[in-house]
């Protein structure tokens, strides 16, 4: 089929958007569909907007420039100039594009969040102006009524787009996003690994680029634990400076954003990946964590928080563990310890997350199911 694949940011870019924008769209190329791209709509976001952005700043406001309805009625009007006449189906990043659209063609996004979940739940959503709070439920409202389908990549985003939206369940579908990544491992190779580690030290794993949102905090408390426990444990901390403080500990690893685009930086990040037992994000606020499944990818387990959209990825004892956000660091520790004392578990636990990312946490799983909704849409 023809589909042109919509987007603010480049596309073709692989470091947009961790990733998922850019594999989307290739994914279905590869697949055998057509795809053709609009793209960079952000770059047409007037310059009085970002001043506008400014001056809500300097009232302690956060004003959102792709909430905007003039903002994207200049998005529609790019894409009703670009489209290919040949276009059979339309597919959004996101579901602004299609807010102030009226191509009469079927119209899909694939998301992980409606505007309504985000509000005072990630940093740039909190403290919202007055005027982007009504836009923001305005554009998104509109973008589900102007859309074929609406496809979310967990079922606590679908929910909120029922509850918060009035949208008819018949129109929303669930399908995780894959893992932005590309392995060849087996199951007997992640058994290897998964035997190769040492169970004298632990190995942690913090990876994200915002320390207080992910829980970099309760991770570097909860390595802090294990060792006054008695389990010599180091705390690797990728994509993020934690500050000095944490730097100094005799614990803790830091490395520092680590492009895997580059061939070293991935070299790097497969052996810090391969040493690791656990990928440990206790997060405070996260709609679909990519990460998840990339671990996965390698057989890590992930400790993690029953927040968002994690239960659609993380499934309790299946690919790793989920705790209460309120749980204390202590309460992760004690779990790794018991996972420690029984290696056989921690073997089997491996596997099993492997099998997760082969089975359903892996792209050409998704992009399956999606082309599927497409051809429903069409």
């Amino acid at each position: 089929m023809n589909i042109t694949y919509i987007s603010s940011f480049n596309a073709t870019d692989i470091n947009s958007y961790s990733g998922t924008g850019y594999f989307i769209p290739k994914k279905l190329q590869e697949s055998g569909e057509h795809v053709d791209f609009i793209g960079n709509l952000s770059q047409l976001n007037p310059f009085y907007q970002k001043l506008k952005s400014k001056y809500y700043k300097i009232l302690g406001k956060n004003y959102l420039i792709e909430r905007n309805p003039h903002v994207l009625k200049l998005w529609a009007e790019k894409i009703k100039k670009q489209i290919n006449p040949k276009t059979q189906v339309l597919v959004g990043y996101s579901s602004q594009p299609f807010a102030k659209i009226d191509i009469k063609k079927p119209k899909i996004f694939w998301s992980d969040a409606v505007f309504a979940n985000m509000v005072d739940y990630y940093p740039v959503y909190s403290n919202l102006c007055h005027e982007s709070f009504r836009d923001g439920n305005l554009m998104e409202k509109e973008a589900l009524q102007n859309t074929t389908l609406a496809v979310y990549s967990s079922e606590w985003a679908a929910r909120a787009a029922v509850a918060h939206y009035n949208i008819p369940e018949e129109k929303i579908r669930v399908i995780p996003y894959g893992a932005n990544i590309e392995v060849n491992h087996s199951l007997k190779d992640i058994s290897a690994m998964a035997k190769s580690k040492p169970f004298g030290s632990c190995n942690l794993l913090f990876l994200g680029v915002e320390w207080y949102r992910k829980g970099g905090d309760i991770a570097v408390e909860a390595a802090r634990y294990l060792n006054q426990q008695g389990l010599k444990t180091r705390l690797s901390i990728v994509g993020v400076d934690p500050g000095e403080s944490v730097r100094n500990l005799d614990f803790v690893k830091t490395y520092g954003y680590i492009s895997k685009s580059d061939k070293k930086g991935l070299e790097l990040f497969n052996k810090i990946v391969a040493e690791s037992h656990f990928l440990i994000l206790p997060t405070r606020a996260d709609c679909t964590p990519i990460v998840y499944s990339e671990f996965n990818a390698y057989g890590i387990p992930v400790i993690t928080t029953n927040e968002g959209g994690i239960p659609t990825v993380v499934r309790n004892g299946i690919n790793g563990y989920m705790f209460d956000k309120n749980s204390g660091p202590e309460e992760y520790a004690g779990h790794i310890l018991n996972l420690f004392a029984d290696t056989k578990k921690y073997h089997e636990l491996s596997k099993s997350s492997f099998n997760e990312y082969k089975t359903r946490l892996n792209w050409e799983s998704s992009i399956k199911k999606f082309r599927e909704v497409l051809a429903e849409a069409i």
